[in-house]
């Protein structure tokens, strides 16, 4: 019987992502760390999260992998763009 092989892929960070309601926004600086740029309402949120618990690693997996369908991957441009636009209109509050 032949062996399953695993292959190991590189990633370079930071990876960027968004949710499908273009609404929030990822800077994914390594496999435990991400920056999300959520907009509600009249407001920003700017939350960095440093994943500490395997639920969080996870939900990090599954957005470097586009795993569930509900992240798109965008480049830094993209990302930067919608960032400096929502800075400019939008009130920042922190969670």
């Amino acid at each position: 019987m032949g062996s399953i092989k695993r292959i190991k892929v590189m990633i370079e960070f930071p990876v960027y992502r968004k949710f499908s309601d273009n609404k929030t926004f990822y800077k994914i600086n390594s496999p435990k760390n991400f920056l999300e740029i959520k907009l509600m309402g009249k407001y920003y949120f700017k939350n960095e999260i440093e994943a500490k618990q395997f639920p969080e690693i996870l939900l990090i997996d599954d957005m470097i992998k586009l795993e569930v369908g509900a992240w798109i991957a965008i480049d830094e441009s993209e990302f930067e763009e919608y960032y400096s636009f929502i800075k400019k209109n939008y009130e920042l509050r922190i969670w």
